[in-house]
């Protein structure tokens, strides 16, 4: 019988240096590694997985790389397979929606139910932020990367 992977041999596989064990710390690592990967993942069957929160709100479960959703691929999710979506794509197209629609993001979700519950304009707001940080120290980074998009090109009230 196969062992199911844990976040920490996961977090081995991956090389991280972050303690995934809290909350801030798997938010951080999401929104480096998402910039860093130019994408996010899902899982897909159909449509997107949906969760829920304890007090009944809708959430879209999000991670910073296939490993971590595979390791949700449980019970409810069984069917569903990691789907990446681009960076691009998460910023203009899935948050804005998630935000109409009054989905949190679910970040960083562990096979135990732990996750970062989020709402979408919040991760919109680091996630420029961030990379405004990054084009302050190293403008040329957008330049290797026409894929990601400049800070200023990001409009937090469109959501």
């Amino acid at each position: 019988m196969e062992k199911k992977k844990t976040y920490d041999q996961s977090r081995s596989v991956q090389q991280c240096a972050v303690n995934l064990d809290t909350s801030l710390e798997r938010y951080r690592y999401f929104i480096k590694s998402i910039v860093e990967k130019r994408c996010v993942w899902g899982l897909y069957h159909d449509g997107w997985a949906i969760g829920a929160t304890s007090y009944g709100r809708n959430s879209l479960p999000v991670w910073a790389d296939k490993t971590f959703a595979k390791l949700c691929q449980t019970e409810v999710w069984a069917k569903y397979q990691p789907a990446e979506m681009t960076l691009d794509n998460f910023i203009f197209k899935v948050l804005p929606y998630a935000a109409k629609e009054k989905v949190l993001l679910s970040i960083m979700m562990t096979p135990e139910g732990r996750s970062v519950f989020l709402e979408p304009s919040k991760v919109l707001m680091d996630l420029k932020n961030y990379l405004y940080e990054i084009y302050t120290k190293s403008p040329e980074f957008f330049k290797a990367h026409p894929d990601i998009p400049l800070p200023r090109k990001i409009r937090i009230h469109a959501i």
